[in-house]
């Protein structure tokens, strides 16, 4: 499973970088480096706190109607949708399984391994961006965030969020 979610943290840079943060946070290119750093930094830990509603990686939210859309980010879906069902490493596009909805474990490693890559594709000087040695780390720092992930997300399905 390791190297399973190693391979996805890697492909899961591709579609990190399709959120843009580094643009929102300095659209004029002003900040010094080292502002940079600390501002990417904050944003990174900003984007992925799940208290953050109207931010969070993985919601939609509707400025228009005001509602979130709870694990529906157009990025996060089409990165999870890809990675799962096109891609020949994984066990479903193996099985060849025609389901009706996603799984809440195959949404929660899809949560913490694309979380891994917008740390990764946002602070590639601290973890390495691309060295091997660092891509495996997804196991060490990843896998307790996946199994907090699948609690909060089976919390929020079952309407135990804040209203």
């Amino acid at each position: 499973m390791q190297l399973f979610c190693s391979k996805m943290a890697n492909a899961s840079e591709t579609y990190a970088e399709m959120y843009d943060l580094c643009g929102s946070i300095d659209p004029n290119g002003t900040l010094e480096p080292s502002e940079m750093s600390l501002a990417i930094l904050k944003q990174c830990e900003t984007v992925t706190f799940p208290e953050n509603w109207s931010i969070y990686y993985l919601h939609e939210y509707n400025c228009k109607m005001k509602n979130i859309s709870l694990f529906s980010n157009p990025i996060f879906l089409q990165f999870q949708s890809k990675f799962w069902y096109t891609n020949n490493v994984s066990p479903i596009f193996r099985q060849n399984v025609a389901w009706q909805t996603t799984p809440l474990p195959i949404l929660a490693i899809s949560a913490a391994t694309l979380a891994c890559g917008l740390r990764r594709v946002l602070q590639p000087q601290a973890v390495g961006k691309g060295k091997h040695t660092n891509v495996v780390r997804y196991t060490a720092e990843y896998h307790c965030l996946q199994q907090q992930m699948m609690t909060g997300m089976g919390k929020a399905l079952a309407h135990e969020t804040p209203r």
